[in-house]
């Protein structure tokens, strides 16, 4: 073999090895161009998550208040409650009153 086939024979071996260079180059290109969509999804992701925790404390929020009036309904229910026993308490003792001084008939 001679100097120029040994040359065309390397000339070949790295036109084969350029070629192949391409196919990793053109590889790596699709991979980045997959990670690029990947990164840009994620970011979306992220912006969503922020937003789903602010409703989570916003909801939070709203828990606690919804226990804080169920409270006062209740607390407001037993005073009512008790405010109105003591009318008939004294409408009773009103009635009986008055009719032990003959104002009102005697209820049978």
């Amino acid at each position: 073999m001679n100097d120029s086939e040994k040359l065309d024979l390397i000339m070949e071996r790295l036109d084969a090895i350029d070629n192949g260079m391409e196919v990793i180059n053109n590889g790596m290109e699709v991979i980045n161009n997959g990670m690029e969509t990947i990164n840009n999804e994620m970011k979306q992701f992220e912006v969503i998550n922020s937003r789903l925790d602010v409703l989570e404390y916003k909801q939070g929020l709203m828990h606690k208040k919804l226990d804080n009036l169920v409270f006062d309904m209740r607390v407001s229910e037993r005073s009512l409650k008790k405010e109105i026993k003591l009318l008939q308490d004294a409408q009773e003792t009103l009635i009986t009153v008055l009719e032990h001084k003959a104002i009102l008939p005697a209820v049978k």
